[in-house]
């Protein structure tokens, strides 16, 4: 019997029961949050809700920090959420936001239409007092060490722990809807006046969304940190060093999408963003000030590495658009760098390798648009150059010449694929050359023999110096040969007419690619009726009992009157705790629940307070059903902040030899316009969400952590994010946004009785190892699109799987990061039409498998795809398969147990003879940089071809445009020859 069958028949009759008796009935006023003011449709909170401290110019800072205090002190507490009331506050003392889950929310103004006004605003002025900066000596004297986070003040400080020490004890938290402003006296050299707006140390999964600061003299400074999500930050009139600086070397996985930074009217020195290490910028607008985005570590052991950058416009800077130094596995796309006073990109000598750039507009620079000093795997595809050199006539010797691409003989291996290069029609020609290398003697010995290489390029206007002496143009200008066969194409996505659901806030220009949102902004939270789901005013049909055990019957009595009561939909809210009238104390709540939640009524949404934060935990020890199910008739509903937690021992207990159907915590079926947001799970042995028929939705900001195996059923397919189409394109239009996950790493291994609790599952062959498909697709679904999502190790990253009732088609994904996955970074069994920009891929045996039965046009853009046992790419099926600007190396280790299992000659990319034509576009696959300057010039590639053509493939069957396969051991190209491991060079070394 299915999972929603098993439901019908067990729980229909407890629905129908609770709501026969809830007829006529409304909510007592007594569990309500908010009221309707005269005039207006929409709902705000009540007064008693939310910590209004006294407002400017009295000193608001004890207030707000009294109440954070007792949040975090409470016994047992995770946290919950503070929402401060609108209005101006004057901070006389940094705010010390602190304790694992502490939100602080800034509930909007009350226009005339309702909760939509402005947020509330903090102000400090020169009379602000840090302690911590005030007490640093002590501090580091009791460390040991510096700490430079105190090293100036700060207006807010979010910190992970209290001591400042090396160690974590608070996780999770936020500041979200908070406007922050310096109006002191700039330059007086006050604390004030040289504070930073948010200074964080050691912040773990925090929440910063919709944050504002004006006029600081720095603005976010996140210092170590691991896996902080930002959201809408927007930093103005910066006038100190820097305007964001996004963490330190030790920092690890910062999403920043949607920032804004502005330098102070007239400032030239200022460093607009700072980037250190690992993270991902999506959306940026940063304007004026020095440099605009400066991408270092501290020095060559501190690279900052994985950098991951989309959809930036950089411009009005004194200095260079975009300093790239101190770096290694640089991606950067969709980039336009206008009016930068030096060059738009300088790659300095301390650059290590692996910088691609993909989609490239430069305009007006004062020098060379860009100017590559040192480094390998220098990728350029798609770059438009014009106008370089407005400031030449005052550069100096080390400047010149002036060109659009400017690469010195320090360089190792750079290539330049799809360019237009020179200046616009009636404007004047700066330019010395198109395209210019030096033949100086090289500051620093280039690693491996260099291999400069350019394909299709445009000069505009420079008739006589397109480039200088050593460069060779294959397809000179053939730039539009590679544009107008799409290969330089925005992601399908943007051209499906479903992108966002109705009320999803909608950026423009650079920010057009940013999804997510603020959930207390939606319309659907922020203006509609909140409902106290623990209020003893519900104690004829009580929700929550005084153990925190929810009672689903009733739940569905509630949410009935509400749906009735509040036709145009109501919040029902989970909250983590609860102050007192006062807020001087605080009392936490933790939910069991025994029987699944169901949501059948439109525009109801369930509310929590913050992922990790509301627990609801699965006192069902072997769960079998789910905790939530949102079924017909829920259009418009939605879940937000809260996790399900199951048996960490369970999970972690030897399975026995029955067959157990775990099921789910999220079901999303026959439905649409469903939001899963910041919602999570921890120990399922039955996957994560599953979404059957259901059209028009989206997932974000949604983590599936400790996700373990169904070790009793190995052969039966487990997904953590399920998509299924019982008929054709009955599943459509779902989307996800940041969708995480991790590994609970509970393999059993019948021959020794324990469980394998390694990353490489204890070196197990691919067909032992048990199904955890992250995102696993059956059947017709269509229009599917995954955005800037990590997930974890588990057997296969994304699987496409058919069934009886059609294939998964028009599928889109960016920036999908799978690491360390067992077997697959993706398995394409059935798929048509299906396009991933720069996936990240790092897999055991292969990175990204494109079976016989993929069908239509399958693109690959700006992929990182290394150290695999086999290929990145071993393609068996697609009509047109094309590997646009992909850096691919180190692959064919053949790890244990893979050496003994190669069936194929050791390469990248395999081309089978089934795909209809594959076409390479820049990029390289060969020689990739190694971890560190002192083994740069060892080839750790074990790759013995670049490309093989399986046996029986027609050697016209693929193209190349400038791809760079320098370092494959035995040729760029070749052939397999009796579909063995043996092969003939095609295109040698």
């Amino acid at each position: 019997m299915s999972q929603l069958a098993r439901f019908t028949s067990g729980i229909a009759a407890l629905m129908l029961l609770a709501a026969s008796s809830a007829v006529g009935q409304t909510i007592p006023a007594g569990a309500l949050l908010k009221h309707q003011p005269s005039g207006t449709t929409n709902y705000v909170f009540n007064s008693s809700v939310m910590l209004t401290p006294p407002a400017a110019p009295a000193d608001a800072s004890a207030t707000i920090q009294a109440a954070i205090n007792t949040m975090a002190s409470a016994s047992l507490s995770k946290g919950g959420v503070i929402l401060l009331a609108p209005g101006t506050y004057y901070l006389a003392h940094t705010l010390q936001l602190e304790g694992s889950g502490v939100t602080l929310v800034g509930v909007r103004a009350v226009t005339s239409t309702g909760q939509n006004g402005s947020y509330p605003t903090l102000t400090y002025d020169d009379s602000l007092i840090d302690d911590d900066y005030n007490n640093r000596s002590a501090i580091e004297t009791t460390l040991g060490v510096d700490v430079p986070i105190i090293d100036t003040p700060a207006a807010i400080r979010f910190n992970g722990n209290a001591d400042y020490s090396g160690t974590r004890t608070f996780n999770y938290g936020g500041l979200i809807g908070i406007n922050l402003t310096f109006t002191g006296t700039a330059g007086s050299g006050s604390e004030g006046d040289t504070a930073t707006g948010l200074a964080m140390n050691l912040p773990h999964q925090t929440l910063v969304r919709d944050l504002t600061i004006t006029n600081a003299y720095n603005g976010l400074d996140v210092g170590d940190s691991t896996s902080p999500y930002f959201l809408n930050i927007n930093i103005s009139g910066v006038r100190g060093t820097f305007g964001a600086r996004l963490g330190t070397f030790n920092t690890d996985a910062i999403k920043m999408h949607a920032l804004t930074v502005t330098a102070s009217t007239g400032n030239t020195s200022t460093t607009l963003a700072i980037i250190p290490a690992n993270m991902e910028l999506i959306g940026g607008n940063l304007s004026g000030g020095g440099v605009g985005l400066h991408i270092t570590g501290a020095d060559s052991t501190t690279f900052a590495n994985d950098v991951y950058l989309r959809s930036l416009l950089i411009q009005h800077t004194n200095a260079q658009g975009m300093l790239v130094d101190f770096a290694r596995q640089v991606y950067v796309s969709d980039t336009t760098i206008n009016y930068a006073g030096a060059e738009a990109i300088k790659v300095t000598p301390n650059f290590y390798g692996g910088l691609a750039l993909t989609n490239l507009r430069t305009s007006y620079t004062g020098l060379s648009a860009i100017r590559v000093q040192r480094g390998m795997n220098i990728n350029l595809v798609n770059a438009v150059l014009l106008n370089s050199g407005q400031r030449k006539s005052s550069a100096s010797s080390d400047d010149l010449p002036i060109a659009d691409l400017s690469v010195d003989s320090s360089v190792t291996s750079l290539n330049v694929v799809g360019g237009r290069f020179g200046s616009a029609n009636g404007t004047t020609v700066h330019e010395d050359w198109g395209m210019y290398v030096s033949t100086t003697s090289p500051l620093y010995t280039p690693w491996h023999t260099p291999t400069l290489i350019a394909s299709n390029i445009d000069f505009l206007n420079i008739p006589t110096a397109q480039r200088s002496s050593g460069i060779t143009i294959t397809n000179p200008s053939g730039y539009y040969t590679l544009y107008n066969a799409g290969y330089f194409n925005p992601p399908a996505e943007d051209g499906w007419s479903l992108q966002n659901l109705p009320t999803d806030p909608v950026g423009t220009g650079v920010m057009a690619v940013v999804k997510g949102f603020n959930l207390y902004d939606l319309p659907e939270i922020r203006d509609r009726q909140w409902i106290d789901l623990t209020s003893s005013s519900l104690s004829t049909h009580p929700v929550v009992d005084s153990s925190g055990n929810i009672n689903a019957a009733n739940f569905t009595y509630w949410e009935d009157i509400a749906a009735n009561q509040f036709p145009e939909g109501a919040v029902l809210y989970l909250p983590a705790g609860h102050f007192n009238s006062s807020f001087s104390s605080y009392t936490r709540k933790i939910y069991n629940l025994s029987n699944p939640l169901v949501i059948n009524h439109a525009a109801i949404q369930v509310l929590g307070d913050g992922r990790n934060i509301t627990q609801i935990t699965d006192a069902v020890a072997v769960p079998t059903q789910n905790v939530f199910q949102v079924i017909s008739g829920s259009t418009g509903s939605g879940l937000f902040g809260l996790t399900v937690f199951y048996s960490k021992t369970a999970a972690l207990t030897a399975p026995s030899n029955t067959p157990v159907t775990y099921a789910p915590p999220f079901l999303l079926t026959n439905t649409s316009q469903i939001r899963l947001a910041n919602v999570g799970a921890r120990y399922s042995m039955g996957g994560g969400v599953s979404i059957v028929d259901t059209t028009n939705s989206e997932l974000f900001d949604v983590d599936m952590s400790s996700m373990g195996v169904n070790n009793t059923q190995p052969t039966v397919p487990l997904g953590v994010y399920t998509l299924t189409a019982t008929t054709n394109e009955a599943t459509a239009d779902i989307r996800f946004y940041q969708a995480y996950g991790e590994f609970l790493r509970n393999i059993w291994m019948p021959s020794s009785s324990s469980f394998c609790n390694t990353s490489t599952a204890c070196t197990l062959p691919p067909d032992q190892i048990p199904d955890l498909e992250w995102i696993r697709l059956v059947g017709g679904v269509t229009r599917f699109r995954t955005d800037s999502g990590t997930l974890i190790e588990g057997r296969v990253g994304y699987q496409t799987v058919a069934n009886d009732q059609g294939t998964p088609h028009n599928l889109s994904s960016f920036k999908f990061a799978i690491d360390h996955a067992y077997v697959y970074g993706a398995d394409l069994q059935q798929a048509t039409d299906a396009d991933f920009d720069e996936p990240w891929i790092n897999t055991r045996n292969i990175a990204f498998f494109a079976e016989s039965g993929v069908s239509g046009n399958l693109r690959i853009l700006t992929s990182g795809s290394r150290g695999a046992a086999f290929e990145a790419f071993l393609l068996q099926g697609g009509a047109t398969v094309s590997l646009i600007n992909c850096q691919i190396g180190n692959n064919s280790n053949r790890w244990t147990p893979y050496s003994t299992m190669q069936t194929r000659p050791l390469s990248g990319v395999y081309v089978g003879p089934s795909v209809g034509s594959t076409v390479f576009v820049g990029g390289m696959n060969g020689w990739i940089a190694n971890s560190s300057y002192a083994n740069a010039s060892v080839n750790g590639n074990l790759q013995d071809y670049g490309i093989i053509l399986g046996t029986g493939a027609s050697t016209s069957a693929y193209t190349v445009y400038g791809t760079d396969l320098y370092g494959n051991n035995a040729a760029k190209v070749g052939q397999q020859t009796g579909g063995g491991t043996g092969a003939t060079v095609l295109i040698p070394n």
